[in-house]
Parts: structure tokens; C-alpha cells; sequence
């Protein structure tokens, strides 16, 4: 893979001064202006994930790492929040944001992300086909 973009924040928490309305979202990035195979590196607070984007207009990724995703394992992303809140960027990974996550009828929220790193490359297809042809022999 060859890195192409690298988003480094030092704010881990958004001040609670500073609504979701008025605040810029520069420091994260929405699945759905993404290419399919890019590849996201995300770092939270506890785990790191590689996401590959399979499918960018419903934010379909192939999601490896943490506690759920020993294998990569296809979900979608729901959009960043703060855990429990109301608001909710649909379909963004932001800094200082939860990650929500769908795998079937199933939500996962992430600890809060620190840092996100964005990879292109062809690497990332071959697994993608691999879980598409999984998925098509199991339905």
C-alpha cells in the first residue's frame, strides 16, 4: 500500500462549547467520498482497524482489527458520534468521534478515534473479492 494522505490530530475530544452545527468537520473523512479499495487506518483509544471501502455510496467497508474483527468481516458504517448522543455524522469517521458500525441487525460503537491514515492501492482487492464470493456462496 502506499500512503497517500495522513490526518493527524491533537484534539482527542471536541469542547463542549463548540456545537456539531457551528464546528468545521476537516478532521476525518466520509465513506461515501471515498473510492472503492481506498483503505483507512483508524487508531482509537483502544484498538487500531483497517477499513477497506467495498461498496462507497452505502459505506460498505471490510472492517479487520479489535476485539470483533479478528478477520476482516463486512459492515457498514453508520456514521462518527459521541456514544449515546443524538447526533450522529452519518457515513464519517471523524477525530475525537465514536465509530458506529452495522453487521446485520448488530451496532458496534469504537472508543473515540485519535488518529486516521488513508491508504490507495490493489492490494485491498483480493481480500474484497475473497469476502464477495464468500457471500455469494453462503446466500
Amino acid at each position: 500500500m502506499n500512503e497517500i494522505d495522513e490526518r493527524i490530530e491533537a484534539n482527542t475530544f471536541i469542547p463542549a462549547s463548540e456545537s456539531c452545527a457551528t464546528r468545521e468537520w476537516t478532521d476525518g473523512v466520509r465513506i461515501d467520498d471515498l473510492k472503492e479499495l481506498d483503505t483507512l487506518v483508524v487508531q482509537t483509544a483502544h484498538h487500531t482497524y483497517e477499513l477497506t471501502i467495498v461498496n462507497p455510496s452505502i459505506a460498505e467497508v471490510l472492517m479487520r482489527g479489535g476485539t470483533f474483527f479478528a478477520k476482516r468481516t463486512l459492515a457498514r458504517v453508520v456514521g462518527a458520534s459521541m456514544g449515546g448522543s443524538s447526533s450522529l455524522k452519518i457515513r464519517g469517521i471523524y477525530v475525537g468521534f465514536k465509530i458506529e458500525l452495522q453487521i446485520g441487525k448488530t451496532r458496534i460503537v469504537t472508543s473515540r478515534v485519535r488518529k486516521i491514515s488513508m491508504f490507495t492501492g490493489s492490494q485491498s482487492a483480493i481480500a474484497v473479492r475473497q469476502v464477495r464470493n464468500e457471500n455469494l456462496k453462503s446466500s
